[in-house]
């Protein structure tokens, strides 16, 4: 399976699985109630992980986001959904045909069975299952199906948000569906290969928040600048070999985030020419 203008099938590093332990390794340096948070995506489907539920179960006492195209859609009756805060659903369309075109390989059936599993424990069980979220990317096979995928999630979805122990409205059941949106495509560090006839880069470029507030950390333990340095080639660290604060705290991790905080970047660097810096973490 692939999504538009995927890196992966030209993608020179190894592909494997994020060891567990690995994780282990990684979230061991931090406890319930550090400022930490965790997105499960990249390179792939998090759904095919063979240790995706123990890695949740690892993570379950922080914030958890999931994004995913239900590619594999678990089977087990105990997968631990409840580990996570919010999971994210790239379909690219709103119907089953337009979906089979920008997403070959990936399974329509899969959502539909998903969203209506999502109906019931929502209903019965609101503060224990994520908040869901469907995406639509744009580009030029999408951009006829822009408007109409805002107006039928628009009639679907009424916005229910979760802070802490609070749920508001207070008084309006929890929906399936909490949030929809329509992201911008990524160019990965591929000049010329947007797309879209609707640049979303900001004209005005500011520091990345990837750069300031994330580290992204590859399958093979690469603590690399940002997620879209797929291949590694600008990674910081390794945690095989150094734990994560080491590496965050390290000079050329504290003199990457310098280079953002003041807008001038080294020659080496792809930032000064990025244009994915203003995509959400």
């Amino acid at each position: 399976a692939s999504c538009f203008n995927c890196p992966h099938d030209g993608m020179k590093r190894a592909r494997k699985y994020l060891p567990l332990d690995l994780l282990n390794k990684l979230a061991g340096e931090y406890a319930a109630g550090d400022d930490v948070s965790w997105v499960l995506s990249g390179m792939g489907e998090p759904l095919l992980h063979p240790e995706i539920a123990n890695m949740l179960h690892m993570l379950a006492k922080f914030p958890v986001t999931m994004q995913t195209s239900l590619q594999k859609l678990p089977e087990a009756p105990d997968f631990p959904w409840f580990a996570a805060d919010h999971v994210r659903i790239s379909t690219d369309a709103l119907a089953r045909d337009d979906f089979a075109k920008v997403r070959p390989g990936c399974n329509w059936e899969n959502i539909e069975k998903f969203l209506a599993f999502a109906r019931e424990r929502k209903r019965a069980f609101p503060d224990q299952f994520p908040e869901i979220g469907i995406s639509m990317l744009r580009h030029f096979h999408t951009e006829n199906h822009l408007q109409p995928f805002l107006r039928y999630w628009k009639q679907v979805a009424r916005p229910v948000f979760r802070e802490n122990f609070f749920r508001w409205p207070f008084d309006m059941p929890a929906e399936p569906v909490q949030w929809y949106q329509v992201l911008g495509e990524a160019e990965y560090g591929r000049p010329g290969s947007h797309t879209s006839m609707v640049d979303f880069t900001p004209v005005k470029r500011r520091p990345c928040r990837h750069a300031l507030l994330s580290a992204t950390v590859l399958s093979d333990g690469s603590v690399t600048i940002c997620p879209y340095d797929f291949e590694g080639a600008h990674a910081l660290g390794n945690i095989h070999e150094q734990a994560m604060k080491q590496i965050w705290s390290s000079p050329a991790a504290e003199s990457f985030r310098q280079q953002h905080l003041q807008m001038k970047f080294a020659e080496n660097l792809p930032c000064s020419s990025c244009r994915d810096w203003y995509h959400p973490l």
